[in-house]
Protein backbone atom coordinates (compact mmCIF):
# COMPACT_ATOMS: atom_id res chain seq x y z
CA UNK A 1 0.00 0.00 0.00
CA UNK A 2 2.89 2.17 0.16
CA UNK A 3 4.11 2.36 2.90
CA UNK A 4 7.65 2.08 3.84
CA UNK A 5 9.90 0.85 6.83
CA UNK A 6 11.57 3.03 8.60
CA UNK A 7 14.57 0.96 9.85
CA UNK A 8 15.41 -2.94 9.76
CA UNK A 9 15.52 -2.81 13.96
CA UNK A 10 12.31 -1.76 14.06
CA UNK A 11 9.75 -3.45 11.39
CA UNK A 12 6.50 -2.39 12.88
CA UNK A 13 7.83 1.62 12.61
CA UNK A 14 6.37 2.59 8.68
CA UNK A 15 5.86 5.65 7.39
CA UNK A 16 4.11 7.03 3.73
CA UNK A 17 6.36 8.80 1.62
CA UNK A 18 3.97 11.48 0.44
CA UNK A 19 6.71 12.77 -2.46
CA UNK A 20 8.06 11.20 -4.01
CA UNK A 21 11.74 10.16 -3.31
CA UNK A 22 10.91 10.98 0.29
CA UNK A 23 13.04 8.94 2.96
CA UNK A 24 11.66 9.82 6.43
CA UNK A 25 14.42 9.74 9.71
CA UNK A 26 13.82 9.76 12.67
CA UNK A 27 15.38 12.10 15.44
CA UNK A 28 17.96 9.63 17.35
CA UNK A 29 16.69 9.51 21.14
CA UNK A 30 18.50 7.68 23.43
CA UNK A 31 17.52 6.52 26.43
CA UNK A 32 18.83 8.24 29.43
CA UNK A 33 19.37 6.26 32.57
CA UNK A 34 18.64 7.59 35.95
CA UNK A 35 19.51 7.31 38.98
CA UNK A 36 16.84 6.90 40.70
CA UNK A 37 15.69 3.74 38.23
CA UNK A 38 18.85 1.36 39.61
CA UNK A 39 16.85 -1.67 41.40
CA UNK A 40 13.29 -0.85 39.99
CA UNK A 41 11.31 -1.73 37.60
CA UNK A 42 9.71 0.17 34.97
CA UNK A 43 6.60 0.06 32.78
CA UNK A 44 5.44 2.75 29.99
CA UNK A 45 2.01 2.60 28.35
CA UNK A 46 -0.45 4.65 26.25
CA UNK A 47 -3.36 4.80 28.10
CA UNK A 48 -5.16 5.37 25.15
CA UNK A 49 -4.48 2.12 23.45
CA UNK A 50 -6.23 -0.99 24.57
CA UNK A 51 -3.28 -3.56 23.58
CA UNK A 52 -0.74 -1.26 24.93
CA UNK A 53 -2.69 -1.49 28.33
CA UNK A 54 -3.07 -5.32 28.14
CA UNK A 55 0.87 -6.00 26.92
CA UNK A 56 1.83 -3.38 30.50
CA UNK A 57 -0.43 -5.71 32.24
CA UNK A 58 1.34 -9.04 31.10
CA UNK A 59 4.92 -7.48 31.74
CA UNK A 60 3.60 -7.07 34.71
CA UNK A 61 2.68 -10.81 35.58
CA UNK A 62 6.10 -11.70 34.00
CA UNK A 63 8.06 -9.52 36.43
CA UNK A 64 5.95 -10.88 39.18
CA UNK A 65 6.98 -14.43 37.85
CA UNK A 66 10.73 -13.66 36.92
CA UNK A 67 11.39 -11.38 40.56
CA UNK A 68 8.54 -11.37 42.78
CA UNK A 69 10.35 -9.08 45.23
CA UNK A 70 11.59 -6.40 42.60
CA UNK A 71 9.83 -2.86 43.33
CA UNK A 72 7.99 -2.00 40.34
CA UNK A 73 6.72 1.51 38.49
CA UNK A 74 3.78 1.62 36.23
CA UNK A 75 3.37 5.16 34.35
CA UNK A 76 1.10 6.04 32.26
CA UNK A 77 2.88 8.47 29.23
CA UNK A 78 0.25 10.96 29.08
CA UNK A 79 -0.02 11.45 33.01
CA UNK A 80 3.78 10.96 33.60
CA UNK A 81 5.16 13.13 30.56
CA UNK A 82 8.03 14.86 32.91
CA UNK A 83 8.80 10.51 33.69
CA UNK A 84 9.09 10.42 30.21
CA UNK A 85 10.99 13.13 28.72
CA UNK A 86 13.53 12.88 31.63
CA UNK A 87 14.23 9.62 29.97
CA UNK A 88 14.53 10.50 26.17
CA UNK A 89 13.41 7.22 24.65
CA UNK A 90 11.27 5.60 26.67
CA UNK A 91 10.53 1.56 26.31
CA UNK A 92 7.62 -0.23 27.40
CA UNK A 93 9.93 -1.71 30.23
CA UNK A 94 13.03 -0.43 31.69
CA UNK A 95 14.95 -3.03 34.29
CA UNK A 96 17.48 -1.57 36.66
CA UNK A 97 18.29 1.28 34.16
CA UNK A 98 18.32 -1.31 31.53
CA UNK A 99 15.87 -0.61 28.60
CA UNK A 100 13.91 -4.26 27.68
CA UNK A 101 14.02 -4.95 23.94
CA UNK A 102 12.32 -7.93 23.66
CA UNK A 103 8.37 -8.00 23.56
CA UNK A 104 6.69 -10.11 26.03
CA UNK A 105 4.97 -11.90 23.52
CA UNK A 106 8.77 -13.56 23.13
CA UNK A 107 8.35 -14.22 26.49
CA UNK A 108 11.53 -16.31 26.94
CA UNK A 109 13.83 -13.70 25.30
CA UNK A 110 12.01 -10.96 27.28
CA UNK A 111 12.95 -12.98 30.35
CA UNK A 112 16.14 -13.25 29.37
CA UNK A 113 16.78 -9.78 29.09
CA UNK A 114 15.35 -9.11 32.59
CA UNK A 115 17.46 -11.32 34.09
CA UNK A 116 20.36 -10.17 32.44
CA UNK A 117 19.76 -6.63 33.32
CA UNK A 118 19.14 -7.63 36.87
CA UNK A 119 22.53 -8.89 37.07
CA UNK A 120 24.35 -5.75 36.46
Amino acid sequence: MGFKQVSKDEQFLLYYPLKQGYIYTPQSIEYVPQEEDKGLALIFYDPFCPWCIYFSEKIKETLKEIAPDLPLKMFNEFENEEEVKKRGKVYSCIVNQTPIHSIIMAKKNFQKEVMNALKK
